[in-house]
Parts: C-alpha cells; sequence; structure tokens
C-alpha cells in the first residue's frame, strides 16, 4: 500500500501474497534435509545456482533483492526477467531457481519438471486494490476485483 493515498482513492482489497522457492526436479535433489545442518548446505546450494530474477528496476524485484541481502543470501541472478510467467517457464527448461508467488505456479503445467523448496527464509508482499473513490462502484469493476483478482 502506498504510503500516502490521495484523497479521492481508497483501498477496497488487501492480501498477503506468499513466495517459494522452486527449482528444476533434477537440481532440486541435492537441495538437502531440514537439519540445522542442513539449512547451511541449503543457503551455500541456493548460493551456487543459477537464480533466474524478476527485474530489479521493478517494485518486486527491489523487494526480493532487499529481502534476500537481509536474510544473508549472496544470489547472483544469471537473468533477470519481466514476469513471473516467464521465470517459471525458464525454470520448467532446467535454467535455474527463482523466488515465485505461490499463486502463480497453478497457472503452470510443471508436474515432474519444478519442485517447490521448503528453505526457512520466506518473502512475503502485500498486494493492494486501490480504486477512485466514488459515490457508486461500476459494476465492472466490482466484478473484476471479486471474480478476477480473489
Amino acid at each position: 500500500k502506498p504510503s500516502k493515498l490521495p484523497s479521492n482513492v481508497a483501498v477496497t482489497h488487501s492480501f498477503k501474497d506468499s513466495f517459494t522457492w522452486i527449482a528444476p526436479i533434477d537440481l532440486a535433489e541435492d537441495f538437502g534435509g531440514i537439519s540445522v545442518r542442513a539449512k547451511q548446505r541449503q543457503r551455500a546450494w541456493l548460493e551456487r545456482q543459477s537464480y533466474l530474477a524478476l527485474d530489479s528496476g521493478s517494485n518486486t524485484g527491489r523487494m526480493i533483492l532487499n529481502w534476500s541481502k537481509r536474510s544473508g543470501l549472496k544470489l547472483r541472478a544469471t537473468m533477470e526477467l519481466d514476469s513471473f510467467d516467464q521465470i517459471i517457464s525458464f525454470g520448467v527448461m532446467g535454467m535455474g531457481i527463482a523466488c515465485v508467488p505461490q499463486r502463480a505456479l497453478s497457472n503452470h503445467s510443471r508436474r515432474g519438471k519444478l519442485k517447490k523448496l521448503k528453505f526457512g527464509h520466506r518473502f512475503e508482499r502485500s498486494i493492494v486494490v486501490l480504486i477512485r473513490k466514488q459515490r457508486r462502484t461500476p459494476d465492472y469493476i466490482a466484478r473484476f476485483v471479486e471474480n478476477v483478482l480473489f
């Protein structure tokens, strides 16, 4: 949500968007278990992989980059892409690991091609829907928000 909203704009919906790590199935086999020692190996493993990043010029791209730095992850982006759909498609082709919204995975036929990685550090962002304040919200906007976004 923007820190300051114009007086003619209102928030109608808000939700947390959780992200997950994904990797091509053949790479994911080396990711490891859940012990403390495994967590250290997992971090080192993540840092060695080709990382498919969201464009660092985008708000979410910058947020993920800052979050990974605060988490102590030293990721090296081998490619910056414009959309999560592109990132997931490149992951399916075996080109690297990525941190993507969990909800974005439902759009992809990835059975047997990608694996979600369980790693303790989880990125989340807030998504808000802003609309211009009006006496009555037009039906097409109300239907879009209810049926498409949520």
